[in-house]
């Protein structure tokens, strides 16, 4: 074989390709930073890369190619402010966290945030308000002003404390001289309206005789007080009589405000040395009557009371003048009870001696004033 039968030259520096020949190029290598790769040939030239990669620092990702290419997700990370999270996937907010010490926390977010509560702690201390400050609303309200008396029965020395629905008694020596009665703070409910008239305490019998309670006059409802003789036919004070009774309609003026199904704190008083029924309520004197005036006396034989054992809040033996019904049942003097109006195992103050000054000025507590709501603020 000659040098003339190879179809190339013998130089070894250049080589030609024959027509119809085939050259195959098996891969391409491409090393980009940012820019396009673009290749182009007049024969068939396949890549056969086993993948496309691109590799970013920063800066926004746009894949185009032959391949497939998935957006698996975005991911946003942020610590304070409003996130606004779009994309091709799913992205949830798993829930807002906001922490509040003062003030209102507003909350939106497409995802269900559950609002657990807000936490207050407080100082345990006085709160006190001394004036406020008048800031009109446009809203009017009707106050009660209240002005706290000292109690009447201060200075007095208790004697005894009995209870609700039992039975007690006084020895003679307590009989004849003065004594003082006040329910505890609980009270007695005074009611706007009554069916029916009710006792409040009793003691003795138709002897000699105390007692009081809501009487029925011609279907009218009083306060009623008595003491001294018991007899039934002692029912409405005369100038022969031996003992005393007072009647107050509730509807007077100087007691109607009392009775407003509110509880109240009654005080009576058995004036021996001056001859006088004394009833307060909430420490304003609203009965002050003169026996001797009136031609009475508080007590018979000496004595405003006999020997029968007594209660509060029902009757326990005889009551002075009895519980009959007279005048077709238009007019019942005294109720035998118990009354509903006096709480179980509530307390009535004894003390034995009357109130240390009788001679009382009758004092409103009970002014109306039209106040301006205010806001709430104050100056403390």
């Amino acid at each position: 074989m000659s040098f003339a039968d190879f179809s190339f030259a013998s130089a070894p520096f250049a080589a030609q390709v024959e027509d119809n020949v085939t050259v195959a190029l098996t891969g391409v290598s491409s090393v980009i930073a940012l820019q396009n790769l673009i290749i182009s040939g007049d024969g068939n030239i396949s890549v056969t890369a086993a993948e496309d990669q691109l590799d970013l620092v920063l800066g926004t990702a746009i894949a185009q190619a032959g391949a497939n290419v998935a957006v698996i997700g975005q991911g946003i990370s942020f610590n304070t402010g409003a996130a606004d999270a779009t994309g091709d996937a799913n992205v949830f907010p798993t829930g807002v966290n906001s922490a509040v010490n003062l003030g209102n926390a507003t909350v939106a977010a497409n995802a269900d945030v559950p609002v657990t509560g807000i936490q207050a702690n407080f100082t345990l201390a006085n709160l006190g308000v001394i004036a406020w400050e008048e800031v009109n609303t446009g809203v009017t309200s009707d106050w009660r002003e209240v002005i706290t008396l000292p109690n009447v029965t201060n200075g007095l020395t208790l004697y005894a404390t009995r209870t609700a629905f039992t039975s007690f008694d006084t020895p003679p020596s307590i009989r004849q001289n003065s004594i003082t009665f006040q329910t505890d703070p609980t009270g007695i409910l005074l009611r706007s309206s009554y069916s029916e008239g009710e006792i409040w305490w009793e003691l003795g019998g138709t002897g000699q005789g105390a007692y009081s309670g809501i009487s029925k006059i011609n279907n009218q409802y009083y306060i009623r007080f008595r003491s001294g003789r018991g007899n039934v036919d002692s029912q409405v004070q005369s100038d022969s009589s031996d003992f005393a009774v007072v009647d107050l309609d509730i509807t007077n003026s100087s007691v109607s405000n009392f009775f407003n199904d509110q509880r109240h704190v009654v005080t009576w008083s058995i004036d021996v040395d001056n001859n006088k029924l004394l009833l307060w309520i909430d420490n304003t004197l609203v009965i002050d009557y003169d026996a001797t005036a009136n031609g009475g006396s508080v007590t018979e034989n000496g004595q405003w009371n006999g020997g029968n054992e007594g209660s509060y809040g029902q009757q326990f033996s005889i009551i002075a003048g009895e519980t009959n019904t007279y005048d077709g049942g238009a007019t019942q003097y005294q109720y035998s009870g118990p009354s509903d109006s006096i709480q179980a195992g509530s307390s009535f103050f004894q003390f034995n001696s009357t109130v240390i000054n009788s001679t009382w000025t009758d004092v409103d507590t009970s002014v109306n004033n039209n106040w301006t709501e205010v806001n709430d603020r104050y100056v403390a």
